[in-house]
């Protein structure tokens, strides 16, 4: 009676083969601390759109008078989480793209937030901001800033470059086959 050769039940049998270690880069830990610090900015950003849209005023104190502000809340929310988990997961899957996507969210954000802030707390009339809100916009560029200064390291540019290359040679041997 002949028995099957014993199989291994070590790691050896998860890792890929040589050819596919080689032909991909290892991701190094500043994309990883990139992706990381773009997904706290969501987690930071849902979690004061979160707070902002429960403490929005019901004008007749019924909730359903709330409804299109508690809607309108929740899209502007989302809104604001998509650009930060868009670039996070496009820099975890290697893209380069990444890089100059946080830029033009980065500036994006700053055109759009900062000059309004700047202009309400300079107003004679009206409602100045809340340090709460101050806080909140200088955190997210501060977190913004660190994922751009992240995605820009030179180790990072090399392996976007390397993965980049990686995939042109499988696609190019595919064409081939």
């Amino acid at each position: 009676m002949t028995y099957p050769p014993p199989r291994s039940h070590g790691h050896d049998d998860r890792l890929p083969p040589a050819s596919d270690l080689a032909a991909k880069p290892r991701m190094p830990a500043v994309v990883k601390w990139a992706g990381a610090v773009m997904i706290a900015g969501a987690v930071l950003t849902a979690t004061l759109g979160g707070f902002v849209t429960a403490s929005w005023d019901h004008p007749s104190g019924d909730l359903r008078s709330g409804v299109p502000g508690l809607v309108f809340g929740i899209l502007w929310t989302a809104a604001g989480c998509t650009p930060w988990l868009w670039t996070a997961l496009m820099a975890l899957a290697g893209r380069g793209s990444s890089r100059v996507l946080s830029w033009v969210f980065f500036v994006g954000y700053l055109v759009s937030f900062v000059p309004s802030l700047v202009v309400s707390s300079t107003a004679r009339f009206g409602s100045h901001p809340g340090p709460a809100l101050v806080a909140e916009v200088g955190l997210e560029l501060l977190i913004g800033l660190a994922a751009i200064i992240l995605l820009w390291q030179p180790a990072s540019g090399r392996y976007f470059r390397a993965l980049k290359q990686a995939r042109n040679r499988r696609a190019d041997a595919r064409s081939a086959a």
